[in-house]
């Protein structure tokens, strides 16, 4: 595999680099070394044939002393976030070869480099600061139109599927799935939704999955906890007092650095979410609250597998009730502003029905549904929704 450095990055890892071998643009990288406060050493590395990314981050000179190591490893992480077979970047890796770091090849393939990079600030909501390989980061970069307003414009992750599977030969996709059953809870009313996900999809995209299954608009903070799978359901669904100690949950995931300062006895771990996939812990039962002032609880439990699923992932396969709009004030506001809603009589009708609809209140669709999710939910702008 060629590497072709930029100076700033072949004199960082400290080495002369070696001569252009030729290699196949397919398993031949450009790289660039790019220094932001905060991040540190980041290098960004862009396909010479399809434009795919890839993305380092928090870099220090042990790392740049067996970079190969690291970048291989981004290439794994970075095709299972792309949801493809494990075998397909083991034979990437082993028809690449061996490591080559040479010198950047033509003017051309350096400014194509370079606009990879300028889409790498764009970003930065998408990083995982514990860890140094950011997948997400090159997948969402990577989903950006390349020549967007002319005849040849593509994606890149869409013609490295076309170079993958002419690598492979066959079909290069992990067609596992889980069904799961999200209940939001209202006391009141049943309100549910069945959606369809890959285990390795991340707690942020199942967070956007929720959203769009229920019509919320992500103006407010979240968190996931995470119990045991034997978790009794009172326990799990426990809507006054803290559970027993041995019930509490496993780990809480949330949205943001300023949440994991918040001190909470009531869980045993606690750490964000960007980074963390489903994989690492289902099955297990899951509470996501959503809006921290309304306070809105959804259970969130796997009721089916598969191990070959061919329609479209991630998905909404049903759902019953409407979500309540935002900002309503809870459970009890929701309960009068459904009476005032209902009551065509009530003085007050005309004003909570326009301001709900403005707050896109209405009956559930599951085509539309499924159109947002399909749209956002393989966007380049995934994050832009943070």
């Amino acid at each position: 595999m060629q590497i072709c450095c930029t100076k700033k990055l072949y004199e960082k890892m400290r080495i002369k680099p070696e001569e252009d071998v030729n290699q196949a643009p397919f398993f031949s990288w450009h790289a660039n070394l790019i220094e932001v406060k905060g991040l540190g050493n980041n290098v960004i590395l862009t396909n010479d044939n399809n434009r795919y990314v890839l993305v380092l981050t928090g870099l220090k000179q042990k790392h740049f002393n067996k970079l190969e190591q690291y970048i291989s490893q981004a290439i794994r992480e970075t095709f299972k976030a792309e949801y493809t077979k494990s075998e397909v970047a083991d034979k990437y890796l082993e028809q690449a070869g061996d490591f080559v770091f040479t010198k950047t090849r033509n003017k051309s393939l350096l400014a194509k480099m370079n606009n990879s990079c300028d889409q790498f600030y764009r970003r930065f909501s998408s990083i995982d600061i514990n860890s140094n390989i950011q997948a997400e980061t090159g997948r969402l970069v990577s989903r950006v139109s390349v020549n967007p307003y002319k005849e040849d414009t593509f994606k890149p992750n869409e013609k490295l599927y076309n170079d993958l599977e002419a690598m492979h030969g066959s079909d290069i996709f992990d067609h596992r799935a889980m069904e799961l059953m999200v209940t939001l809870d209202l006391e009141t009313e049943q309100v549910t939704r069945k959606i369809l996900v890959h285990p390795d999809m991340p707690f942020y995209g199942l967070h956007l999955m929720i959203q769009h299954s229920f019509g919320w608009l992500d103006h407010h903070l979240h968190s996931f906890s995470i119990y045991r799978p034997d978790t009794p359901e009172k326990e799990f669904k426990k809507t006054f007092g803290l559970p027993k100690e041995e019930y509490l949950p496993e780990m809480e995931l949330v949205s943001s650095q300023e949440e994991m300062a918040y001190e909470d006895d009531t869980v045993k771990d606690k750490r964000l979410e960007i980074g963390t996939r489903l994989s690492d812990y289902l099955p297990a039962k899951i509470r996501y609250i959503y809006d921290y002032g309304d306070h809105w609880v959804h259970y969130i439990e796997v009721i089916k597998t598969h191990d070959h699923y061919e329609g479209q992932v991630p998905a909404c396969l049903e759902g019953e009730g409407n979500t309540p709009p935002e900002n309503v004030g809870g459970i009890s506001g929701y309960q009068d502003f459904i009476e005032i809603y209902k009551d065509k009589n009530h003085p007050e009708h005309k004003e909570y029905k326009t301001w709900a609809e403005s707050l896109n209140y209405k009956e559930f669709d599951i085509q539309e549904a499924n159109e947002i999710i399909k749209r956002r939910l393989n966007s380049s702008f995934m994050y832009d929704f943070f």
